[in-house]
């Protein structure tokens, strides 16, 4: 599944969207026809749909940038500023760990929605995966398993998050092996203008081999993270839905 066909069939994102904009029109109409200062008075029901539209396109928001990493795979700008100041490694080692911090992001924020959602009562800064997972309203229902099965999907991306964020920068083989070559073009020691072209050569070769690699890789990794999200979301509906009957009583 892919990001577009997410938003175009989820039925959880269609439903806070059609419920926010419903809100938004109205605020729209009163603001527009006020003379005076533009404040709308909101009910308790609107203010929920506000508060899990913001915490759901949080979440959405994650997801885009995971999305961005393969546009930036190919984006390297090719100036000569640019390439006297980064290396092309040293980019794309930046974006993957950007790339992980935003997988553990979209699954910090599926926190936040659950506590919403479930009104587990935690203040934002203390949800953590093993206070939702473990509350009487979460860990025996389908969307404690799935979050149980999305934790340990994770399980790999944590590790090199927390490596990064701990130890050192982040470590893959095909993109190391590659940078040695553009190390020494970029600063080798009395290299002729023949030697350095060999050695870009070298590189670029390399880097294409490891871009055409990651490229499928990337996408596999996206297309099973956004199934996860996709799933999770139709198991929130219900929930969604629930609580908004709530409202009408």
């Amino acid at each position: 599944m892919t990001l577009k066909e997410l938003y175009s069939k989820n039925k959880f994102i269609s439903k806070i969207l059609k419920d926010n904009q419903v809100i938004l029109k109205k605020d729209l109409k009163i603001g527009l026809s006020s003379k005076k200062t533009w404040k709308t008075k909101i009910s308790t029901k609107e203010r929920f749909v506000i508060e899990t539209f913001y915490f759901i396109t949080e979440v959405l928001v994650k997801l885009e940038t995971i999305d961005y990493y393969l546009a930036f795979l190919n984006s390297y700008p090719k100036t000569k500023l640019w390439e006297k100041t980064f290396s092309r490694t040293d980019y794309l080692r930046y974006h993957t760990e950007s790339y992980l911090n935003s997988i553990i992001g979209t699954f910090d924020r599926s926190l936040l929605l659950i506590n919403h959602l479930y009104d587990l009562g935690f203040k934002n800064k203390d949800v953590k995966y093993h206070f939702i997972i473990n509350n009487k309203h979460i860990k025996d229902r389908k969307i404690g398993k799935l979050l149980r099965l999305f934790n340990k999907t994770l399980k790999g991306v944590r590790k090199s998050r927390n490596f990064i964020q701990h130890e050192g920068r982040f470590f893959d083989e095909g993109l190391d092996e590659a940078g040695k070559y553009e190390f020494i073009f970029r600063h080798g020691i009395k290299l002729t203008g023949k030697e350095k072209k060999l050695y870009k050569f070298v590189f670029d070769l390399k880097i294409r081999i490891y871009l055409s690699g990651k490229k499928k890789e990337i996408k596999e990794n996206n297309k099973k993270l956004i199934k996860i999200i996709n799933i999770f979301f139709d198991i929130l509906f219900d929930q969604y839905v629930d609580q908004l009957k709530k409202f009408s009583k």
